[in-house]
């Protein structure tokens, strides 16, 4: 079944220069919400590197010195000179979002997968099977133009309707993201059922602290679904 995607984006833009700063501040709220956890100090900055170390080739030096002087973060105390001194070491990754969108986002997307220990169907889609729910996740794509995203989703749902197809323990599928929150009526045209928005405790234990956009989510039956897209 082929059809096309109407598209109508009102959100207002920001500008480069508030998205930016609104990033940076995120980042540090980030760090310091690692340090108000109730890990070891070398527990919150073994977190850390593991979601950072990927983009460590937008720091010009060794890694192996950008981890030494993570490492010494862990006795800092001050909870604000914490923050100042990890964000210091990092920063240039928040810059290089910016300053090389592109190549940030592939590293970004690849980090995606990695940490959440999903399957990719293609640039914009993932999933991960979850007892008899298969949930969609949507990478890193803000690089991308909204027109290709939508196709992409469009493409990866037929793709996805295979999947579902040869594993018969699946019974729903499940979309969470900020593309159902902004694009109800597209969501709906592509079958699924909207539950409306997310708490603000699942916002935090799946999507951190970072993802400030309204989170829905949505649902559609395995018959359904392999009826539409099959």
């Amino acid at each position: 079944m082929n059809y096309e995607i109407p598209i109508e984006d009102k959100a207002k833009p920001e500008s480069p220069v508030d998205k930016k700063e609104e990033f940076i501040a995120n980042v540090k709220k980030a760090i310091g919400l690692q340090f108000d956890s109730d890990d070891t100090p070398e527990e919150r900055m073994a977190k850390i590197k593991k979601g950072m170390t990927i983009y460590f080739s937008f720091i010009n030096r060794p890694p192996e010195e950008i981890l030494s002087d993570l490492d010494t973060c862990t006795t800092i105390t001050s909870r604000e000179e914490f923050v100042t001194r990890v964000f210091d070491i990092l920063e240039p990754i928040a810059h290089a979002k910016f300053d090389h969108p592109v190549e940030y986002e592939e590293l970004a997307r690849k980090n995606f997968l990695e940490q959440g220990d999903f399957a990719s169907i293609n640039q914009l889609l993932a999933y991960n099977v979850d007892g008899d729910s298969l949930h969609l996740h949507v990478a890193p794509n803000e690089t991308t133009s909204l027109r290709d995203m939508l196709n992409m989703l469009k493409d990866g749902l037929h793709d996805l309707a295979k999947i579902v197809r040869d594993n018969e323990d699946i019974k729903e599928i499940v979309g969470t993201s900020w593309i159902i929150a902004s694009h109800g009526k597209l969501i709906e045209r592509l079958g699924f059922t909207i539950e409306g928005l997310i708490d603000e405790e699942e916002r935090i234990r799946d999507f951190g602290n970072q993802e400030r956009r309204d989170i829905s989510k949505a649902k559609i039956s395995r018959g359904d679904f392999l009826s539409r897209y099959l």
